[in-house]
């Protein structure tokens, strides 16, 4: 097993090369995952690298907290785009 480390975007065509199993294939650009692999993939990836991140500092919070924390961030980047109108709107 390999593990690839794109600088920037690219995802979408990291998992068509030949070889590379796409169903395993992440990325930790969250908005790449959400328009490539839809929202629930996005909510998964920021799960893991909460979980990863407080596991460095050698801290442990329960995943019901952060699911709470993931489930926030994703419906907001939902929404905002839906209730936003333009000022001239108003």
């Amino acid at each position: 097993m390999y593990s690839f480390f794109p600088i920037s975007e690219g995802l979408k065509e990291v998992m068509g090369i030949e070889g590379v199993d796409g169903h395993k294939t992440v990325s930790n650009h969250i908005i790449e995952m959400r328009n490539t692999l839809g929202i629930e993939a996005a909510r998964y990836s920021i799960i893991e690298q909460i979980q990863y991140t407080m596991k460095q500092h050698g801290m442990s919070i329960d995943v019901r907290h952060i699911m709470l924390l993931a489930d926030m961030m994703t419906v907001r980047v939902s929404y905002l785009k839906v209730i936003t109108k333009p000022k001239h709107l108003n």
